[in-house]
């Protein structure tokens, strides 16, 4: 967003990672001046939460706010209407970073690394195009 130039756009929630936490959250960002056309949730859980916030308060998702999470679990695609998610092989994720923490404890490196980890946004009917 700041990229562009859109970061006065741009709102963040931070919760425990809860279902209900994220509910309480979807409740803030109906509340807001100039509600969002889009939510990006921080896990798939989380999501639940701001769907029932969403349903309760009438919200059509994607027509009025589209919504995108992160682990893109099974029942995302049992979900009305079925969840965007982008999905991380966490098990490979996982098995990095220790061998990373064995590198850094064994080794003497002295030069900053970056690790990027593949990634693959599963566009499904949670996400609408705005004109």
């Amino acid at each position: 967003m700041k990229l562009h130039n859109l970061d006065q756009y741009c709102h963040s929630f931070i919760t425990d990672w809860s279902t209900d936490s994220a509910f309480e959250a979807g409740k803030k960002i109906l509340k807001l001046q100039q509600r969002p056309t889009a939510v990006v949730v921080g896990s798939d859980p989380m999501a639940l939460g701001v769907y029932k916030a969403f349903s309760d308060a009438g919200v059509n998702i994607p027509d009025d706010i589209s919504v995108v999470s992160f682990d893109d679990v099974d029942i995302n695609r049992f979900l009305t209407p079925t969840l965007s998610s982008v999905y991380m092989n966490t098990e490979e994720m996982g098995k990095t970073a220790v061998r990373l923490a064995k590198e850094l404890i064994t080794e003497d490196i002295q030069i900053p690394l970056t690790i990027t980890c593949h990634s693959q946004l599963n566009i499904r009917d949670s996400i609408s195009k705005r004109k």
